[in-house]
């Protein structure tokens, strides 16, 4: 990522800390069993995220940690991959993000650029992580670098070349 393309509304926090105060208070909220240790986990996994070189930008509504995946997954992990960039994002107040997947690309694009391809998992239940409305991207760094998969045409066009037409109106037909 470069400062260029987050300048305007981002902010790269150059000393973020964890506000123990707010983490504190949110685990008593949720009733959160053995908030103590929760509290020393959250700090923990901060130092070694900034160990591990990540990025805090700021934005009017979000907090986005962008962080090399090959630096941050442990080594045995499939993802493992230095040629992307972990990104999680977390609206301030705690919601879900409005309009997901546009509101998702507009980061994107304003974090790292408008031509480099990302992804966002749906990952089996089993593994499935919900507690806190942050959303993870995985985005190439490399802009020209794509997926094996994905409409290899421009968003206004069908496979055939021509202007799309919406396929929405598909009905049952006669039998």
């Amino acid at each position: 990522m470069t400062e260029k393309a987050a300048a305007g509304k981002w902010k790269r926090l150059e000393n973020p800390v964890v506000d123990e105060r707010a983490v504190s208070k949110a685990a008593d909220q949720l009733k959160a069993p053995d908030a103590a240790a929760r509290v020393a986990w959250i700090l923990e996994h901060h130092s070694t995220m900034l160990g591990a070189g990540a990025q805090f930008w700021r934005s009017p509504d979000y907090l986005a940690v962008m962080v090399d995946a090959g630096v941050v997954w442990p080594k045995e992990h499939p993802g493992r991959s230095s040629d992307l960039w972990w990104i999680r994002i977390y609206r301030h107040d705690g919601k879900r993000i409005r309009h997901h997947w546009s509101e998702l690309q507009r980061i994107k694009n304003e974090l790292v650029g408008p031509e480099h391809q990302g992804v966002e998992i749906y990952p089996p239940e089993s593994l499935l992580q919900d507690g806190e409305n942050s959303y993870h991207l995985w985005v190439f760094k490399n802009a020209g670098t794509r997926l094996p998969f994905g409409l290899p045409w421009p968003r206004a066009w069908g496979a055939d070349g021509q202007r799309s037409i919406p396929t929405r109106f598909i009905v049952e037909g006669p039998k």
